[in-house]
């Protein structure tokens, strides 16, 4: 995007695009340790990690993740 922007307007379009992906971002990895499960089935859900990244958490955590992943 920014190699073919031309004028002020496409900077402007520029910046509302990495805002839009910045509230996103900031969305998805908000800190919350209630929030963590949720973030990991989302993370498992989109290919970002695997469940044998999990390895280690108690097995009522994976059962939450796991429900949360195929919703």
């Amino acid at each position: 995007m920014a190699a073919r922007a031309s004028s002020p307007q496409d900077l402007w379009k520029i910046d509302d695009y990495l805002a839009g992906q910045r509230k996103e971002t900031d969305e998805l990895f908000r800190y919350k340790y209630s929030a963590l499960p949720e973030l990991f089935a989302i993370l498992l859900r989109q290919g970002w990690i695997k469940e044998s990244d999990l390895a280690g958490l108690g097995q009522d955590k994976l059962d939450v993740i796991l429900r949360w992943k195929n919703i």
